[in-house]
């Protein structure tokens, strides 16, 4: 996909998103055991953003979207998907652009940096691809560089619970409730004019937006019940017992999946 044919959503939100955002998502993840999101203030109500979340499940990112619910998100996702009946149409109709492999890096910051430029919320999972284990992996550099070039603030985001309901290896839906923090937005420094980040900028910015998430994850595990995280570790480890294979096992990073 080149620049050109990068092409920034209208200006309204398409109605199958609308429903999607403000009842089918909250309805299925309160069939699904429930949800409670807090930060949503956090997010600007207006502008260009990156919102950055862990990435432990295929549903965190439409959760992502449904949690914010005032303003649209836009996501890149892997190239294959879109060529899957139903599910291609469906993700490219809801502001899902792709990315394919061969192209990488670049090709997502030409997606980004478009949207952007046209004032929109972009989610970007900084880990690059699903925690094998729910643990919080090293963050790839990529959020960081996008939103310096674009000049744009990185809203963090800590989700927990998706793993369980959706396993990483499959296995069915289970119950398990969702919780999710959006942090202060974090403002990255300008260089002087005429210059941009270093590599060992953007590399200690990646770590500084790694620890937020971090942060968050613990805010949220004082929330969490108790009991409603030792039946997610239940949970968590039959279906590791049923696919040991999966576990510890990093597949190469992708951009979001």
């Amino acid at each position: 996909m080149s620049a050109s044919e990068i092409r920034p959503p209208e200006k309204r939100v398409r109605w199958h998103y609308r429903q999607v955002v403000n009842w089918f998502g909250p309805s299925l993840m309160r069939a699904l055991g429930g949800w409670q999101v807090s930060g949503r203030e956090k997010v600007p109500t207006e502008g260009a953003a990156l919102l950055c979340p862990n990435h432990v499940s295929y549903l965190d990112p439409p959760l992502v979207g449904v949690a914010v619910q005032f303003r649209r998100c836009c996501y890149m996702a892997r190239a294959n998907l879109f060529r899957i009946p139903v599910l291609g149409w469906f993700i490219r109709k809801s502001y899902s652009y792709p990315v394919d492999r061969d192209e990488g890096g670049r090709q997502a910051l030409r997606i980004a940096a478009t949207l952007l430029a046209a004032g929109e919320l972009v989610v970007i999972f900084p880990e690059g691809t699903r925690s094998p284990d729910g643990d919080l992996m090293e963050g790839e550099p990529g959020a960081v560089f996008i939103a310096s070039r674009a000049k744009v603030p990185i809203v963090p985001v800590a989700i927990w619970g998706t793993n369980i309901i959706l396993p990483r290896h499959g296995g069915g839906l289970h119950r398990c409730p969702v919780y999710m923090k959006f942090g202060e937005p974090m403002h990255l420094p300008e260089p002087a004019e005429g210059q941009r980040l270093s590599k060992e900028q953007i590399q200690e910015l990646t770590r500084e937006l790694m620890s937020r998430i971090a942060a968050l994850q613990a805010e949220l595990k004082q929330e969490i019940p108790q009991k409603v995280q030792d039946r997610a570790a239940r949970l968590k480890a039959r279906c590791d017992a049923r696919h040991p294979q999966d576990q510890g096992t990093t597949p190469p990073p992708t951009t979001t999946e």
